[in-house]
């Protein structure tokens, strides 16, 4: 999936009073960075609450208000050209393991926005893009076997620890053979190979972030040893990480 949109604006808000009604021209992203919020859609009778590490997506010129729920900390953006990119209806999602990564993003790319830098929008796409992602991930999790669906969240919300299937398989309450046919027949592979083409997808993206080092990025993919990392990744992609990223 590829966009050619223009950023138009971005920014940061952190206080406990939210804001009042208000519309963009454009569809507008806002993360939650700490604390939580409601923001409502009164004209659609619409909305959502947000916490840590939610995402909402606003259509452009639909009129909306945030309500902030004691101290709130949220980051946005918005562009009249992504409307058609996520749909035109409200959402709210979950980021997941992918939360801290979003912020630091929007974070990075307000500051280059600030300095006028064309970067800005490089990372505005890639941003949009892991958006667009993680969101039809999320729709299509819906579909999966209630087990399975647990297992994957289990394992995104323990990044650092990798599958063990017996241990999987208590957890979600299931045989480790029937957990293990669950994901052969989803992805054509068990539980800790699935793992690492997740990390191995996340440390690609990361590294079209060329402000991160390898050493980051493999922390952030669950990695505690680089050179591992590298060699993993290179099995996998047929290039070392430095290398895949000169591409």
């Amino acid at each position: 999936m590829t966009i050619s949109a223009k950023l138009q604006h971005i920014g940061a808000y952190n206080n406990d009073s939210g804001t009042d009604l208000h519309q963009h021209p454009g569809c507008e992203l806002v993360v939650v960075a700490s604390g939580r919020c409601q923001i409502s859609i009164p004209e659609r009778d619409w909305s959502a609450m947000g916490v840590s590490g939610s995402l909402f997506i606003l259509p452009g010129r639909e009129p909306h208000i945030q309500k902030d729920f004691g101290q709130c900390r949220t980051a946005y953006l918005s562009s009249a050209d992504i409307g058609s990119f996520f749909a035109t209806h409200a959402d709210c999602i979950g980021l997941g393991a992918d939360s801290d990564r979003i912020l630091a993003w929007f974070e990075d790319c307000h500051a280059l926005f600030l300095e006028n830098d064309p970067a800005a929008q490089s990372l505005f796409h890639c941003i949009c893009q892991r958006i667009a992602r993680i969101r039809g991930d999320n729709e299509k999790l819906e579909s999966y076997h209630p087990a399975l669906k647990n297992a994957i969240a289990y394992i995104h919300a323990h990044p650092h620890q990798n599958v063990d299937n017996k241990q999987l398989a208590q957890h979600v309450g299931v045989s480790p053979s029937y957990l293990l046919a669950l994901f052969r027949k989803t992805f054509n592979c068990g539980p800790r190979a699935w793992q690492i083409q997740q990390r191995i997808q996340q440390a690609k993206q990361l590294l079209s972030d060329p402000y991160l080092s390898i050493d980051e990025i493999a922390q952030r993919c669950g990695y505690e040893d680089a050179l591992y990392f590298s060699r993993q990744f290179k099995k996998n992609e047929g290039l070392a990480p430095s290398q895949w990223r000169k591409q």
